[in-house]
């Protein structure tokens, strides 16, 4: 179960962006992107959903921020998952969110001996737990034996949410077989 707790927003405001962005048509993420650490290259975006989503620039700032700044304590292997505000080129208000899942593996047929990639998924709707449930699902997708083909799948499924989220639960269309669920909250708003 995905819960979603706004501190920085009223609920009711949050709700309203949240309908916006259903009747408007928009998928609720911005886009999907995958990212490499080249040996010779550094980091890299590999493969992006839609393919003109980022400029030139923004791809390059989001293929750093996709890799995490340090590694885990197993020698820098395993899965690492992490989001991180992302601010589009010539824009100072509104940042996208993004929701990176990392892998790291030892493989016998690099150069470097070490498979280093990130899943990231972007979009304007600050919905953490949720989305860092979905950046894990379609990272399973990703990485396992269906890989592009598999993700585009899961795409397509995302892209079919345009249940409105409004004060209390809501269960979303399901996501490569899981259900998810979300629970908008009321919370006091913050100091002023």
């Amino acid at each position: 179960m995905a819960m979603l707790l706004p501190t920085d927003a009223s609920s009711s405001s949050l709700a309203t962006s949240l309908v916006q962005c259903v009747q408007i048509g928009n998928p609720c993420y911005h886009s999907v992107h995958v990212v490499n650490f080249d040996i010779d290259e550094g980091h890299c975006l590999e493969w992006s959903m839609p393919t003109s989503a980022l400029t030139e620039a923004e791809a390059n700032t989001l293929a750093m921020a996709a890799m995490p700044d340090s590694q885990p304590a197993s020698g820098g292997l395993g899965d690492i998952s992490f989001a991180f505000r992302f601010m589009r080129e010539g824009t100072t208000s509104t940042p996208l969110w993004g929701f990176s899942f990392f892998r790291a593996r030892r493989v016998a047929d690099s150069r470097r001996g070490v498979f280093q990639k990130s899943l990231v998924v972007l979009t304007h709707l600050p919905l953490f737990s949720l989305f860092r449930s979905v950046v894990a699902l379609l990272a399973e997708a990703y990485f396992g034996p269906g890989s592009v083909d598999e993700l585009r799948d899961a795409l397509a499924q995302l892209d079919g949410w345009s249940t409105p989220l409004a004060l209390g639960s809501t269960a979303l269309p399901p996501l490569l077989g899981q259900t998810l669920t979300v629970r908008c909250v009321a919370c006091e708003p913050g100091p002023t």
